[in-house]
């Protein structure tokens, strides 16, 4: 009797047929569930830039909701949402007033420069800064799971011009703006009722015009840049 070998070679032909195809339907499943968990990696370790990608977009839009032409809002990247606040503002409510923020040589915010402060702290108020760990609670616990984690912080910088300081308080316009950024930052601090740490202040005298030394005016001005970024948990920057 002679048997049919080419049936039991198809057989075995289609066996190895579907076997290929389990393999190769796995490693595609392998690697989707790679792909998958490795995009999710990514994903938490960009949520500080999410987040300022957000905080950007949000001042933004209360910037133009409350009409705030005079604020100047820009995303730097590396430190964050700036808000610009210019030294003098004119005021179309007032018949066109300029409104100063210090007199010359001082760092007392004037009275009549505060409804602009406080503009400014109802957009900070928006972001609601104080929620952020409870937000982003689940990519917050992945980074502390590998000793990393979000920092927010806002740091307000003072600006001066490059007039010689002539009076008995401040040695020189880097005391001077570092006195301003120090008044901006406790006015905002009180308003807000944010924790102490998240604030710091830094000050550049002249030396940070905003486009030319001469501009004296628009270079005697408060920055304030809202930034989050990944630190490692013993405190040192990603």
């Amino acid at each position: 009797m002679i048997k049919n070998k080419s049936s039991g070679s198809s057989k075995n032909h289609r066996w190895m047929l579907t076997y290929a195809s389990l393999i190769t339907a796995l490693l595609a499943f392998f690697i989707f569930f790679v792909f998958k968990a490795e995009e999710a990696v990514e994903s938490k370790f960009r949520v500080a830039d999410l987040l300022k990608n957000n905080i950007y977009i949000r001042v933004l839009y209360e910037k133009h909701q409350k009409e705030l032409n005079w604020l100047h809002v820009e995303n730097t990247g590396t430190k964050g949402v700036k808000l610009l606040i210019p030294s003098t503002i004119v005021d179309a409510s007032i018949n066109s007033k300029n409104v100063s923020m210090f007199d010359s040589g001082d760092d007392i915010i004037k009275t009549d420069f505060e409804p602009y402060i406080n503009s400014v702290v109802e957009v900070i108020h928006t972001l609601r800064l104080e929620q952020i760990p409870s937000r982003y609670s689940q990519e917050i616990q992945y980074l502390n799971s590998i000793n990393k984690d979000i920092r927010v912080d806002i740091v307000i910088e003072g600006h001066t011009d490059r007039r010689t300081i002539n009076n008995t308080r401040f040695k020189d316009n880097w005391e001077l703006s570092i006195a301003r950024a120090g008044n901006v930052m406790a006015l905002l601090q009180e308003k807000l009722q944010l924790p102490y740490h998240l604030f710091s202040i830094a000050g550049y005298g002249p030396f940070h015009p905003l486009r030319d030394q001469d501009n004296l005016e628009e270079n005697r001005r408060v920055e304030i840049y809202i930034n989050a970024q990944m630190v490692s948990l013993n405190g040192n920057n990603n």
